[in-house]
């Protein structure tokens, strides 16, 4: 009787108003992020080389568009732009090389400030090169769209480029550096037991210095990568995972630094892998040391971002990733994985990793950011004296030897890459018995210096010769052997489309 009274109400307004708003509250849950397109937009011009990109999303019925970045052209001037997309239909992913076999087509219509005109649309392999003239006054603001229409000439879907007109001065220096933010994912890796797939390790990626995990000798694994693409809607951070299922355009890649265990890829993308805990043949056993900065110098090289134009350049910023927000997965993804860690979802763990490790990894992004540009944006005949000077350094016969000596103690493979410098003092053969008293003097501890001074030998005063002690050996390691795992992943519709993360695997015998 109860239930039935409340559903007698004498306003029948305001029954429909709660049936309102309980269908909203139901249905808003149930709305899921669907990714349309993924495109990068590259200026080929010697003077204004610049990236942008852009990720085109659904969500009900809303369109997202994800690029944070702009660029930036000047009055009158006549650019060629090349256009890469992937548009993932349900039967696959449409690009450049095969939209044309599907009779779709690409338009640039006119925006409302008219700002560009464009001049022609030309399909060139993998790219679209699209050529336009920027007719806009100086100090506007304006948008290209680039549409993806089938063959009746439906929209399917579209991304939006915006840009900045400059006015455009004869013979001027002017530099112009635009920041382009670069996002590094975190990625996920899951080792499945082959012959029991409930037997699952997991592990949260991110470009750091590599985690290890421990494997029992005589094993074998699928080597699952998988990567989240979140978007922020609505106060929450809804994730669209790629894997080798549904890969949105990403590519896995998978290389050892030294010694290596057998692998095979076990799809077309790379994101399943078959591991066995076996070393390798054939390859080199030698303990690599490995370099952070270096690896992030190659991505850069690997994603184009090598090459700056003379009157704008783009400076590569390192953006963190959010994690103040609750992640959303699709409801699919949660029947087919239902073991999905309450860590992965919670975005404690992420930023753990983050307050860890991020002076490092700034430090190494500007450290190879740096060493990519430096390098090539020098002329020819530049490059080759720089490699001159580099080889007549290298070759050089050793210094005399003086007072001070260094020697180099190797680091140890499970060690970081720095090696410790020992610095010692030799007392030259012609010094006299007084020289050497007047040394000891100064090596005394004097009485009145800090409780800092006196228990670290190197701080020291003025004028004071600093004697180093010998470091004490590492604590030995646990046994067995370990292998570091290079997890390249790309995706050639994205600005930085190449990115390298680290695993260490330690074999128990």
């Amino acid at each position: 009787m109860k239930t039935k009274s409340i559903l007698q109400l004498r306003d029948p307004s305001l029954l429909v108003l709660l049936l309102f708003c309980f269908s909203i509250n139901s249905a808003l849950p149930g709305q899921e992020l669907e990714q349309l397109i993924s495109s990068k937009f590259e200026v080929i011009d010697e003077q204004d080389h610049q990236f942008i990109d852009c990720n085109t999303y659904r969500f009900g019925n809303d369109i997202l568009y994800d690029n944070p970045n702009v660029i930036r052209l000047y009055e009158n001037g006549a650019y060629r732009f090349d256009f890469k997309f992937s548009y993932f239909d349900k039967n696959g992913i449409i690009n450049p090389s095969n939209y044309l076999d599907k009779f779709y087509s690409v338009q640039v219509p006119e925006s409302v400030r008219k700002s560009y005109r464009v001049t022609a649309v030309s399909p060139k392999g993998d790219n679209l090169s699209i050529y336009a003239i920027a007719t806009g006054d100086p100090g506007i603001q304006d948008t290209f769209r680039i549409q993806l229409l089938d063959k009746e000439a439906k929209l399917l879907a579209d991304a939006i480029y915006p840009f900045q007109v400059r006015e455009d001065i004869p013979d001027a220096t002017e530099t112009a550096f635009l920041p382009m933010k670069i996002e590094f994912k975190p990625i996920f890796v899951r080792l499945e037991d082959v012959n029991n797939p409930n037997n699952r390790i997991e592990r949260q990626l991110m470009p750091f210095p590599p985690d290890t995990i421990n494997l029992d000798a005589k094993e074998a694994f699928n080597f699952i990568t998988e990567i989240e693409e979140e978007v922020q809607v609505n106060g929450q951070s809804y994730v669209l995972v790629a894997n080798h299922e549904k890969n949105y355009g990403y590519q896995v890649n998978l290389s050892w630094e030294g010694k290596s265990l057998q692998d095979k890829p076990n799809s077309k993308n790379g994101l399943r892998s078959y591991l066995t805990t076996v070393p390798g043949r054939n390859r080199p056993s030698r303990p690599v040391t490995v370099d952070l900065t270096a690896i992030m110098a190659a991505d850069l090289k690997k994603a184009g971002l090598d090459q700056g134009g003379k009157r704008v350049q783009q400076e590569y910023v390192f953006v963190e990733p959010n994690t103040k927000l609750t992640k959303v997965y699709q409801m699919d993804y949660i029947k087919q994985h239902p073991n999905i860690s309450s860590s992965r979802k919670d975005q404690k763990s992420t930023q753990y990793l983050i307050n860890k490790h991020l002076p490092l990894i700034q430090n190494n992004f500007k450290e190879a950011n740096q060493q990519v540009f430096h390098y090539y944006q020098l002329s020819p005949q530049q490059k080759i004296n720089l490699q001159k000077a580099q080889i007549s350094t290298n070759s050089q016969p050793a210094p005399a030897k003086t007072g001070k000596t260094q020697t180099t103690i190797p680091a140890k493979p499970s060690q970081q890459k720095y090696a410790v410098i020992q610095n010692t003092q030799k007392p030259a053969a012609t010094a006299t018995k007084e020289a050497r008293v007047r040394d000891h003097r100064k090596t005394t501890v004097n009485p009145a210096l800090s409780r800092t001074q006196r228990v670290n030998p190197n701080v020291a005063r003025r004028n004071e010769t600093v004697r180093v002690a010998t470091p004490r050996p590492p604590s030995p390691q646990p046994k067995g052997d370990y292998y570091t795992l290079a997890i390249e992943v790309s995706r050639e519709t994205e600005v930085m489309s190449h990115r390298t993360y680290l695993l260490t695997f330690r074999i128990i015998n």
